[in-house]
């Protein structure tokens, strides 16, 4: 099974944003200089992304199974 196979599963793409909003939390635990303001803002910033990266991967994809099945049938 290849890794494209595995990020078809939304179990696997939510789990990988998981996995990275904790990475980027425990960045911002590193970096506790930051004004509250701006680590309020890189926490937002943050969440949101990670929210975002399971329908970013799902489009890869999409675009990646679109575009390898046009490949193949020239």
């Amino acid at each position: 099974m290849s890794l494209l196979h595995l990020l078809e599963s939304p179990t696997v793409r939510w789990t990988i944003a998981v996995v990275h909003l904790g990475a980027e939390l425990l960045c911002f635990v590193v970096l506790a200089d930051l004004f509250w303001i701006d680590q309020v803002i890189a926490v937002v910033v943050s969440v949101i992304a990670s929210l975002i990266l399971p329908s970013a991967l799902k489009s890869l994809i999409e675009h990646y199974t679109v575009t390898h099945s046009h490949s193949r049938s020239r």
